[in-house]
């Protein structure tokens, strides 16, 4: 991963809800915009507005109203993370 994508997905996910959303799908196969809009608990308009966001930025994918979270970006990015940094070695 380069530094440009890296710093392009940090700024994705700078913004806590969006944050929330990333580690929800982390640990679930699929969920719905309904279950997404119970579980995070904003309005469905500014969570239609994340959601846009992370499928613009490729770390969720969008499927009939269900959303999933593309976990092999979602690890790349943690590898930059503990590779660059040095903070979680």
């Amino acid at each position: 991963m380069h530094k440009e994508e890296a710093g392009m997905l940090f700024e994705c996910l700078g913004n806590p809800n969006r944050v929330k959303i990333v580690k929800l799908l982390y640990h679930t196969s699929f969920l719905t915009l309904v279950e997404l809009e119970e579980r995070i608990g904003i309005s469905l308009l500014e969570l239609k507005t994340h959601l846009q966001k992370l499928i613009d930025c490729n770390l969720i994918f969008s499927n009939e109203n269900k959303y999933k979270c593309n976990k092999e970006l979602v690890d790349t990015l943690m590898n930059f993370i503990s590779t660059r940094c040095g903070c979680c070695s």
